[in-house]
């Protein structure tokens, strides 16, 4: 069943190259995520530093719970390439921040083969699977990093000062998974955050 909601807000920030500018001042540093996995180069910034604008583009009260910058560099591979974050919360935001002439792919939104599942799976949803709910969380998770088990459905492309949003529990992905650039000036930089609506 298909449900891909995803809002674009282009032309994010008023001021972009002085965001990116202070952005690449930052340290980075490797964090434990709360789902146990280690990920690299991330910077956590202040959650509720876009709220307010977030609020205006999209005609509802935000509430950010956590936002982060991240760098990646080529080669860099995600934990898991396709994924949810249902557990951060609500709805996710990434702001691109690579310079126009670097930006390569985007967000790849994904269908699975086999279950036809848009989303994270309900307990109604994996119960109809005839299979017990560990061994469909673990076959989504040895699948992560297999497309041929997947279909892209949508990719929101990467463009600098382009926002996308999305209901966390979609499956998704950074597209193509391999990030790119040598260097912070030309590497895949994105601002991220985790947030409910009032």
């Amino acid at each position: 069943m298909m449900n891909l909601r995803i809002e674009t807000l282009d032309d994010f920030l008023p001021d972009p190259l002085a965001f990116r500018e202070q952005a690449l001042k930052e340290k980075f540093y490797d964090i434990r995520g709360p789902d146990g996995e280690m990920y690299r180069n991330i910077h956590v910034r202040p959650s509720d530093e876009l709220a307010g604008l977030m609020s205006e583009r999209l005609g509802k009260t935000v509430r950010c719970g956590y936002s982060l910058l991240r760098v990646n560099f080529a080669g860099d591979l995600p934990n898991h390439a396709i994924h949810t974050d249902n557990g951060y919360d609500r709805f996710a935001a990434i702001l691109y921040l690579s310079r126009p002439a670097d930006c390569v792919g985007g967000t790849a939104f994904w269908k699975h083969k086999q279950y036809g599942w848009t989303n994270w799976p309900d307990a109604a949803a994996m119960r109809r699977t005839c299979k017990k709910p560990e061994k469909i969380v673990a076959q989504l998770q040895c699948e992560a990093n297999t497309d041929s088990a997947w279909e892209q459905t949508h990719l929101a492309e990467m463009k600098f000062n382009r926002m996308i949003v999305y209901p966390t529990d979609q499956f998704h992905s950074r597209f193509p998974f391999s990030a790119f650039g040598t260097t912070m000036e030309d590497a895949r930089l994105i601002w991220v955050s985790f947030f409910s609506v009032v």
